[in-house]
Formats: C-alpha cells, structure tokens, sequence
C-alpha cells in the first residue's frame, strides 16, 4: 500500500481527531490540520502534503470551496472533499475546482483510504499531461564546473550521496551540492520521481519496471517498497 503524506480540514474537532486517528492507524502520515480555511491556506504550502482531505462545510468566513480555488491557484496536490450535503450545484462547484474525489459522510474507512489512492492518482494523471509541455523545459542549476544548462527531457536519472546529487543525462553526469529533496524542488518537473531513498528517475526514461526495481538507459535502479506502489501508478499514467 502507498503511504501519503496527508492534510485534514475539519471544523469539527472530535471528527477531526477521528479522521487523523483512522489515517495514522493505515499508516500515513498526516502532517497537520485545521479547523479553518485560513489556517489550512497559511500551513498546507509549506507542508507539502500529497492529499488534502477537505470539509467542504467549514464554520468561518472561508468554507471548503475557498481553500480549494486558493490550492488550485497556488500549488500542486490533490483534493478529496468531504461533505453532508449532496445535489447537483455541489458537484458542479467540485468539478470546477477540478476536486479528485469527494465522501459524503457518513463514511466508512475502506471508503476514506480508497478515494484517497484515487484521488492520489487523478491528481497525478493530470501532472501527465503537462509532460509534453515539460520535456523542452532548460533548468539552470549550480555544478562543481560552475553554471550549468540542463534540459529536463534528457535527464535520465539521480543519485543522491553525501551532501551532493548526481544528475546523469543522455550524455554527461552533472553534480550539484544538496539533498535530493532540494534539487527536484529546484528543477521542479512532473517527469522526475522519486523511487528511493538514494534515487529519482524520468518516468519517461524507464524501459523496464517492477515493484522492486526499473531499467533506465542499461542501468538497474533498485525501487524502496514506500515508493512502489507510486511508481506503479505513475508508469500506468503515462
């Protein structure tokens, strides 16, 4: 199963507690929540998460539909709305926000963690799309030779070791000082995937795959099983 890095907007607090206990018990990790649309607004960019679970009914001046338009505008991650209250305007509001999935309550667990790999994986489908726009992207980025040029299409895969990321391209092997969270921030591409503690790859590079391991250009990447089920789903996305 994959594990996701989880957000949960609830106004109420002993669903709220409920909700997290449900999601920490299959072994995500939720890296915070709030009560409000404010305060979700202020603390999901700098979280990160994968999923945001979101109340659309919130108590406050800013309801579920706000903090979606917001996230929408301001970041990439997915969203699964949860609601009491069904009919055709609230599904029409969802789907302009582009929601991923959405509960209505009440719900049960399987429901929960199911639509959360769904929504997981829509939100990634979309990520797919904009690969073709994405391969003739230039980053510029800091090597040990200086300045460097480097095209995102003819990454093939990275390596992280120490304090420094190897990148290695169609045809040279570029390394810059950081951990590899920092330089796939940096370059900032839906083709690139983290697959290892050590490695990320191009998804589009990958010749061979399985759940423990995928081919890049004859070379043999081992796959960490937190990332395989990720990795599975974004290969059948593209």
């Amino acid at each position: 199963m994959s594990i996701y890095r989880l957000y949960v907007v609830e106004d109420m607090s002993i669903t709220r507690a409920a909700l997290i206990q449900t999601l920490r018990g299959a072994g995500h990790e939720v890296t915070g929540s709030s009560p409000t649309a404010e305060k979700a607004f202020v603390e999901i960019p700098d979280l990160q998460p994968d999923v945001v679970i979101l109340d659309l009914n919130l108590r406050g001046t800013k309801d579920g539909m706000w903090l979606a338009k917001k996230l929408r505008e301001t970041m990439e991650v997915a969203i699964v709305f949860v609601t009491a209250y069904g009919g055709q305007n609230i599904v029409d509001q969802m789907l302009q926000v582009q929601a991923d999935a959405y509960l209505m309550k009440p719900y049960n667990a399987t429901a929960l963690l199911g639509n959360i790999r769904l929504a997981h994986r829509r939100h990634l489908d979309r990520k797919t799309k904009s690969y073709g726009v994405q391969n003739d992207e230039i980053r510029f980025i800091k090597t040990r030779s200086g300045q460097s040029n480097l095209r995102l299409s003819q990454i093939t895969y990275m390596m992280s070791q120490a304090n420094y990321v190897s990148i290695h391209t169609e045809d040279q092997v570029l390394e810059t000082r950081g951990k590899m969270d920092e330089v796939l921030a940096i370059l900032d591409s839906a083709m690139l995937q983290r697959i290892h503690r050590r490695y990320a790859i191009n998804i589009m590079a990958v010749t061979e795959a399985t759940r423990e391991s995928v081919s890049i250009a004859g070379v043999e990447l081992p796959v960490s099983r937190s990332y395989s089920q990720e990795l599975q789903d974004r290969l059948g996305a593209v």
